[in-house]
């Protein structure tokens, strides 16, 4: 599952509880058996330092309305063996 879904489904699962309010925008949800769904769009949600990106600052106190655990690509420093050639 990418970063891009698991924060689409945290919006989705934020939205219905009633923590975060809709768009206006509705859009079709399609479920694997083949059925659809018609919602409202979530809003987006934001990681701290984007809203500081866009000027907004957190009050002292608050916390935040959900966290998610994203993952980040890395790669493995590989082990290389070196062959020796004997001539």
């Amino acid at each position: 599952m990418t970063n891009e879904m698991l924060i689409w489904n945290e919006r989705i699962r934020l939205f219905e509880s009633g923590k975060i309010g809709g768009t206006g925008r509705m859009i079709e949800l399609h479920a694997e058996d083949g059925t659809v769904k018609k919602m409202e769009e979530p809003e987006k949600i934001h990681s701290y330092s984007r809203w500081q990106e866009y000027g907004y600052q957190v009050k002292k106190g608050e916390k935040a309305v959900s966290t998610i655990e994203i993952w980040k690509y890395a790669q493995k420093k590989g082990r290389f063996r070196q062959r020796r050639r004997r001539c």
